[in-house]
């Protein structure tokens, strides 16, 4: 009798607008290379704002030859619209650890971490309001006007929807008016300008959120170019 021999997989649920990933043993650059193949055929049937359920209960460790084609794969989800990211593991898990060295030397999304399928999908049907993925930055220099003034600070996220704001400055009033300009790295290493009309939502701590007026469809989708850039930018 032949062995049935695990291996990575990718579904769709195109009702919920959600992709499904499992990933087996140890993740090396061969396997994930193909993988990233059907992770693209799967994203072309979802809407943008489709959600990832990714299933590493199963997953023993990442080989560092497979972190290019990770980074790719973040890039690919960011670029075409991914909104949540879920991860089903446990927090022991050297996969978890490795995940968590990874993401303190660049930036990108913050995953939610649960440990079942069932509380992956219960967290996306009660979050299913949240409309754009959220790339946290560093360094990332960012000057803003307001009525009676102008300013600068550093950009702490970013979204299609918005950004967080963190300033030295007097902090400006909620629901007030604010141009915010600021540059992401594109392809090739160049780099785009983005200057976009907002209102303070809310203060946090040293700083503020803005929500931006809807954006014409073309800084939309260069914004969301330069988002995905950026995950691959180390910043040790």
């Amino acid at each position: 009798m032949t062995a049935l021999v695990k291996r990575n997989t990718v579904r769709i649920d195109i009702k919920k607008n959600r992709l499904y990933c499992k990933c087996i043993g140890n993740v090396a650059k061969e396997d994930i290379d193909g993988y990233f193949t059907e992770i693209r055929f799967a994203v072309a049937d979802l809407k943008p704002g489709f959600s990832l359920i990714l299933d590493l209960t199963e997953v023993s460790y990442g080989h560092i030859s497979a972190l290019s084609t990770l980074t790719k794969i973040m890039q690919y989800l960011i670029a075409h619209g991914v909104n949540h990211i879920v991860r089903i593991v446990d927090d022991k898990q050297l996969i978890n650890l490795q995940f968590q060295n990874f993401a303190v030397s660049r930036q990108g999304y913050e995953a939610t971490h649960v440990k079942s399928l069932a509380a992956a999908e219960a967290f996306l049907d009660k979050e299913s309001k949240r409309s754009y993925i959220r790339i946290k930055l560093r360094n990332k220099p960012v000057a803003y006007s307001l009525p009676n003034e102008k300013a600068s600070g550093q950009l702490f996220d970013i979204s299609l929807g918005g950004c967080a704001i963190t300033t030295a400055r007097p902090l400006p009033a909620e629901g007030e008016s604010i141009r915010v300009r600021f540059s992401l790295q594109g392809k090739k290493a160049e780099e785009f300008w983005f200057e976009f009309d907002g209102r303070i939502v809310r203060h946090i701590d040293g700083g503020f959120t803005v929500t931006f007026e809807p954006l014409p469809s073309a800084d939309r989708q260069k914004l969301l170019e330069c988002m995905a850039q950026e995950t691959a930018i180390a910043t040790d």
